[in-house]
């Protein structure tokens, strides 16, 4: 892992996950890469082209953030992570290849944005977690 400097990241998911190990090597096989790493924390921070997600190993110790329900798989229900990749088919390629169920295989959807219609080419896979991730490629 090459030494990073301090960049300030405006919005930076994190997701809480059951096997820390698991999540790590899941994201890694996926194309990310560790940014900064905290192991006695079972903390990463990890990094694809310009994205950034935090994972961090589920805990249920008093002052924990793990919010107001009960950390029951499928995490993240009701929001999704879109995910703009410079090349989703060469991504899309990696993720087949490694056996991961797709949730949504591989389609181009219009979506208007003020005048202009976009074209997004895009699929969606669950993490080992259930986090729903949507990766895809936007051209005019």
């Amino acid at each position: 892992m090459k030494k990073q400097e301090f960049k300030r990241i405006p919005m930076l998911p994190e997701f809480r996950v059951r096997d820390f190990e698991h999540s790590r090597r899941f994201y890694l096989d996926l194309g990310f890469e560790i940014y900064n790493e905290r192991p006695e924390d079972k903390f990463a921070l990890i990094q694809m082209q310009d994205l950034y997600l935090m994972i961090m190993q589920l805990t249920t110790t008093a002052g924990s953030w793990n919010g107001y329900a009960p950390m029951e798989h499928p995490l993240g229900r009701g929001m999704h992570l879109q995910m703009e990749v410079s090349n989703v088919d060469e991504l899309y390629k990696r993720v087949v290849c490694l056996g991961i169920p797709l949730f949504r295989d591989m389609k181009t959807n219009q979506y208007r944005e003020h005048d202009k219609m976009l074209k997004c080419k895009e699929f969606l896979i669950q993490d080992p977690d259930g986090y729903l991730l949507r990766f895809s490629t936007t051209t005019l």
